[in-house]
Parts: structure tokens; C-alpha cells; sequence
């Protein structure tokens, strides 16, 4: 079970929604980077990055993701688009469950 998260943000970033919601499903990045969920459990599982079991559903951090990314060689306008599209998609996430 993942408890509280202390307030941290995602490097370069101006804001960033503070919570377990900072959580990404395997569904989440595949809806973000417009990849297959099996394309996301096989990054997985060769451990591109670190994730928690929440139950039975893999949950990587907002952080995580954005490590995986840079490490892949993306330019800094790349990377400031992913940081923006995985901001606005928590956001509406969060959104969502008012």
C-alpha cells in the first residue's frame, strides 16, 4: 500500500499536483506517450523504472517516468512537452474524481 508522499515536484517544473495521484498507471502511460499497456509492462519489467503494487495494478511516479524519458536521450524541448503532458493529464485526472 503506498501511504503519503511529501510535497515534491518534477525537475524544471513550475507546478505540480502534490499526491498519490502523482501515481501513473500502466493505462495512464500508454494514454500519455500513445504506446500499448504492453509496451509499458514489458518497460517494466526489464525495470526502465522503479514501481509500486498497489493491489494488483503496477503504479509508477510522475518522477519515475520522467527519469525513464531523459535517460532515453530526449532533446529539452521533447522532455518539456512530456513534463507538460503528464502535468495536464494529472490534472485532469485529479480533476475527474470532484
Amino acid at each position: 500500500m503506498i501511504g503519503k508522499m511529501s510535497n515534491s515536484s518534477i525537475k524544471g517544473s513550475k507546478k505540480m499536483v502534490v499526491s498519490i495521484n502523482n501515481y501513473l498507471s500502466v493505462t495512464d502511460i500508454g494514454k500519455i506517450l500513445d504506446v500499448s499497456r504492453e509496451v509499458v509492462n514489458t518497460w517494466l519489467r526489464k525495470k526502465y523504472m522503479k514501481y509500486a503494487w498497489v493491489g494488483n495494478l503496477r503504479k509508477v511516479r510522475a518522477e519515475e517516468l520522467i527519469k525513464y524519458l531523459e535517460s532515453l536521450g530526449n532533446s529539452k524541448t521533447a522532455m518539456a512537452n512530456f513534463k507538460r503532458d503528464i502535468e495536464n493529464y494529472l490534472r485532469e485526472k485529479q480533476e475527474a474524481k470532484k
